[in-house]
């Protein structure tokens, strides 16, 4: 199932798998995170599924109602637009599943997600790496803690903050 070419299927298993510490659960959501497997069948395939789903064409048949209903196009449009971007999530989910992941490559593609375009994939890039609880990627988020998005500073200074704590903590002796 992990090789699945519907994406909700591979991460229906790869979660299943996660609880076993899988490492193959954890490479499949090391590629949705880098984009190295897609999210997605792509915008022909899912305009073609929309076509053959009646839902979908009632949804369509409202769309082009209410564009004639002076101005209630343009709010239901910001909706639209905000609701399409179904990547994001995907990504976030996947980077949230690599904090346990003991591969260091997860650790450096959670550090390089830490700069993505999306507020939500940095958020959760940062989570995960708080939660591994590796000193040494530290300075890597430092810069996050100047982002724009409040929600990525404050999430970004709790993990500098924890992982400055985690590598101060002293060792245990042999």
């Amino acid at each position: 199932m992990l090789s699945d070419t519907e994406p909700s299927v591979v991460l229906a298993a790869a979660g299943a798998l996660i609880a076993s510490k899988d490492p193959d659960a954890y490479e499949a959501y090391y590629q949705f995170l880098t984009g190295e497997r897609k999210t997605g069948r792509g915008m022909i395939a899912d305009q073609m599924k929309n076509l053959k789903d009646p839902k979908k064409m009632a949804e369509m048949g409202f769309t082009q109602g209410i564009g004639l209903i002076p101005y209630a196009g343009i709010g239901y449009s910001v909706f639209e637009m905000m609701r399409a971007d179904d990547v994001s999530p995907i990504r976030a989910a996947a980077a949230r599943m690599l904090a346990n992941d003991p591969d260091p490559e997860s650790g450096q593609a959670l550090v390089k997600a830490v700069s993505d375009k999306n507020w939500l994939v940095r958020t959760a890039a940062l989570e995960a790496i708080a939660r591994r609880g590796d000193p040494e990627l530290r300075d890597a988020i430092v810069p996050a803690t100047m982002d724009d998005n409040t929600s990525v500073r404050c999430t970004a200074a709790a993990a500098v903050i924890r992982l400055s704590t985690s590598s101060a903590a002293p060792q245990k002796k042999p």
